[in-house]
């Protein structure tokens, strides 16, 4: 018999029963609580209480399969990507690099339901900019459905508690240099880097980005790797070309390298990260964590990591006073800036977790 602590706990098993398909974000809507909430007691009553939510499809019934390729504003993939984990007939989530933020699979009755769901939840959701759509066509392998799930702690305690504290600090912060000077002592913490360096972008194109923070690096190494990195040479092409990361596993090694190998080598360090500072489509700089040993980073780590530069990148603008921005750039909305807060409560509660 399981162990109900309150009402809510009974309404949600009672909507449950009605319809086991029922979104947490309607049921939320329903019991006028946060959706996290009813996340988290429906968690509680499957996890300790034993509850279990079935359902039967029509055997006559094929439904309708989706894949979404979703590109998100700025700051906004993990919103989206929770966003999108919540509905009952979503069946799989990635946040993703390259040329989509967020991937996800989903399945219908119909492909007027499917229709419904990309107008009415999708194309509409706030953060998201664009939406392309693919239909499944046939199933070649399908994952185990009692597969267990990955166990793997993304973030410790102290990075969170650092990453925690950034985004707080971003979303009020007024002078640049300390938001520079505080990002970079967060990439040493919250991303476990040994070194980082911020460089920042004049609205020439044909200019050499200006170093603006760094922690670790030579002054040599500094002027020289700004004086070299164009966008016609390997590092160049993808960060400023393309406007998404470049993960270097060994620098020693790697072809993307290339114009720059010397200093590498008189640098000594080994694994390398580069995110794009993006502000909506313009990229206003970069943000580069350095290890000395050879780092494998996981996509859960870089798309972290990529929402602590979306911040920092936000937070660049409004204490610059938007000189960074060419004109065609839009201005800083209160909205953009409050999402920081939100944020925080997501790499809290989403990225501390054991089972991600």
């Amino acid at each position: 018999m399981p162990y109900f602590t309150d009402d809510l706990d009974r309404a949600i098993v009672r909507m449950l029963k009605e319809d086991g398909r029922l979104p947490n974000l309607e049921i939320a809507r329903r019991l006028d609580v946060s959706e996290s909430t009813i996340r988290k007691r429906i968690r509680r009553l499957v996890q300790r209480e034993g509850m279990r939510i079935s359902a039967e499809l029509d055997g006559d019934s094929r439904p309708t399969e989706m894949l979404f390729f979703i590109n998100t504003e700025t700051g906004h993939r993990l919103g989206v990507a929770e966003k999108m984990a919540a509905f009952a007939d979503v069946h799989y989530v990635a946040l993703t690099t390259g040329g989509y933020d967020v991937v996800v699979r989903a399945a219908f009755r119909s492909d007027a339901d499917a229709l419904e769901f990309l107008v009415r939840h999708l194309e509409s959701a706030e953060g998201v900019r664009s939406v392309q759509t693919g239909h499944v066509l046939k199933n070649l392998k399908m994952p185990a459905a009692n597969a267990p799930a990955a166990h793997t702690t993304i973030v410790e305690p102290r990075q969170a508690a650092a990453l925690h504290e950034f985004v707080q600090y971003a979303a009020r912060a007024v002078d640049l240099s300390a938001i520079l000077e505080h990002a970079c002592e967060t990439a040493l913490t919250g991303l476990k880097a040994d070194r980082v360096a911020i460089f920042t972008l004049a609205n020439d194109a044909q200019s050499h980005p200006v170093h603006q923070a760094s922690r670790g690096l030579s002054s040599e190494y500094l002027r020289s790797v700004a004086a070299r990195i164009t966008p016609d040479i390997g590092l160049g092409i993808r960060v400023a070309n393309r406007h998404v990361h470049i993960y270097v596993d060994d620098a020693t090694t790697s072809p993307l390298m290339a114009g720059i190998e010397d200093l590498v080598q008189q640098e000594g360090y080994r694994s390398l990260l580069i995110l794009p500072l993006l502000y909506g489509p313009e990229l206003i700089g970069t943000i580069s964590v350095y290890t000395d040993t050879v780092r494998r980073f996981s996509n859960d780590q870089i798309a972290l990591a990529q929402v602590f530069a979306d911040q920092l990148a936000l937070a660049i603008v409004r204490t610059s006073g938007g000189w960074l921005l060419p004109p065609s750039a839009l201005p800083m909305t209160d909205q953009a800036v409050s999402s920081a807060i939100p944020l925080t409560k997501l790499l809290v509660e989403r990225l501390l977790t054991a089972d991600g």
